[in-house]
């Protein structure tokens, strides 16, 4: 999940207008992975990104009258097998 706002101003012919956005951004994805236990507590896992769902909702407001709304929906399906995720974990024990 991501949130961002943002200000920009744009002046032509001295007239400024001003632009207020504010982006919203839902990721969702599938990433399946080995885990294999090196030494004692230790354990190292490598992963692939196998799907992806992210949905944006972008609302912009200019010189604080006009409103535009963008939505849009992406589904990634490609399977990247040049990007792996590499993690390292360490097991308190209880």
């Amino acid at each position: 999940m991501n949130k961002e706002n943002k200000v920009t101003e744009k002046t032509s012919n001295d007239i400024l207008t001003r632009y207020y956005s504010v982006t919203n951004n839902y990721n969702l994805g599938i990433n399946p992975g080995i885990q294999v236990f090196t030494i004692k507590g230790f354990a190292t896992e490598v992963g692939v990104n196998l799907a992806g769902l992210s949905h944006t909702y972008k609302r912009t407001t200019i010189n604080e009258v006009e409103n535009t709304v963008i939505k849009s929906n992406d589904l990634d399906l490609k399977l990247n097998i040049l990007s792996l995720n590499i993690s390292f974990f360490y097991f308190f024990k209880s």
